[in-house]
C-alpha cells in the first residue's frame, strides 16, 4: 500500500520485561532510518530478535521452516472446518545467510521482503507444459 513497514519479533519461550529492551532499542533505530531513508519499493522488514544480548545485526534471507506431519481440524468462530498444519515441534532447514541461523547465533536478524510469490525461475519449465486445454 506504499507506506514502509517493518515487523519485529522477539526470539524466546519466556520472557522478563527487561528481555524487550533489545527488541524496543533496535525497532527504534530501525523506524527512525526508514523514516530518514526510505524502503525500496515493495519492500518491508521481517525483524527477529535473539533473547539476551544481540551481538550485532545481519542482513538476512528468509529461512525455510519445517513442520511436522500432524494435521488437527478445527472450527473457526463461526462454525466452518479447517485444518491446522504443523501442529508439533516447528523446525528450520539450516542453512548459511537465513533468518533462523542468525538467531541461533544471537544476531539480530533483518530481512527485507515483498509479497510477490512468484517463482520467476519455474516460467522456462513450465512453458514447455501443454497447458492450454484448446490445443488438445
Amino acid at each position: 500500500m506504499g507506506v514502509p513497514a517493518f515487523a519485529i519479533s522477539l526470539d524466546g519461550k519466556r520472557f522478563q520485561i527487561e528481555d524487550f529492551g533489545p527488541a524496543a532499542r533496535f525497532a527504534t533505530r530501525i523506524g527512525h532510518l526508514i523514516l530518514e531513508r526510505g524502503l525500496p519499493t515493495d519492500t518491508f522488514l521481517n525483524i527477529n530478535v535473539p533473547e539476551g544480548r544481540p551481538g550485532g545485526v545481519r542482513l538476512t534471507r528468509q529461512g525455510k521452516r519445517r513442520y511436522s506431519d500432524l494435521v488437527v481440524e478445527k472450527l473457526d468462530p463461526r462454525g466452518r472446518k479447517y485444518y491446522w498444519i504443523g501442529c508439533g515441534e516447528l523446525g528450520f532447514e539450516p542453512a548459511e545467510g537465513t533468518d533462523f541461523q542468525a538467531l541461533q547465533q544471537g544476531y539480530i536478524s533483518v530481512s527485507p521482503l515483498h509479497l510477490d510469490l512468484t517463482n520467476y525461475r519455474s516460467f522456462d519449465a513450465l512453458s514447455l507444459w501443454d497447458l492450454d486445454p484448446k490445443k488438445s
